[in-house]
């Protein structure tokens, strides 16, 4: 999973930069586009009609599907680079935890960690999520559990600012 890691990061930091670069210049031109609308209104060079309006909308509706897709790259940019010897302290740890079987740890970290696993003759084959991976490996380098993790973009310590009014 390392290894695929890295080449996934390696990969992905090669593509991120040209195509910020690409959705950055979209967004200049439909802020440019938008604002000009706004000015030829606000002189009187064009009636604010349906199809004015209809314009203006679409061009938002772009906006807000670049903005998405910007937010993609930068959340992909956010992800950790791991070493070889956090992950090497990492499994050290996790192997002592999962050989451990009076805990029950070992069953409900695996269902974390790994999504499959194959059997082919005497060898297996463990796939898993990547960001869980990370994330595992990050949370195990963090000092409380008060902090918020790098790379987790939908993190929240508790529900507690999320709930509606008490009853």
């Amino acid at each position: 999973m390392w290894k695929g890691w890295r080449l996934t990061i390696k990969a992905a930091q090669e593509s991120q930069d040209d195509g910020l670069k690409k959705l950055t210049k979209e967004l200049d031109e439909i802020k440019l586009a938008t604002d000009r609308l706004y000015e030829a209104v606000e002189k009187g060079l064009l009636p604010l009609d349906s199809s004015l309006q209809e314009r203006a909308h679409k061009l938002q509706a772009r906006r807000q599907e670049l903005l998405i897709l910007s937010a993609g790259y930068r959340r992909q940019k956010q992800l950790p680079d791991i070493k070889q010897n956090q992950l090497e302290a990492f499994t050290k740890a996790l192997r002592s935890k999962l050989l451990d079987r009076s805990s029950g740890f070992g069953k409900e970290y695996l269902k974390l960690l790994v999504s499959e696993i194959r059997i082919n003759g005497h060898q297996a084959e463990i796939t898993g999520s990547y960001s869980a991976l990370a994330h595992a490996i990050d949370e195990s380098k963090m000092d409380s559990l008060d902090r918020v993790p790098r790379f987790v973009p939908n993190w929240l310590p508790d529900q507690g600012s999320n709930l509606g009014p008490a009853d």
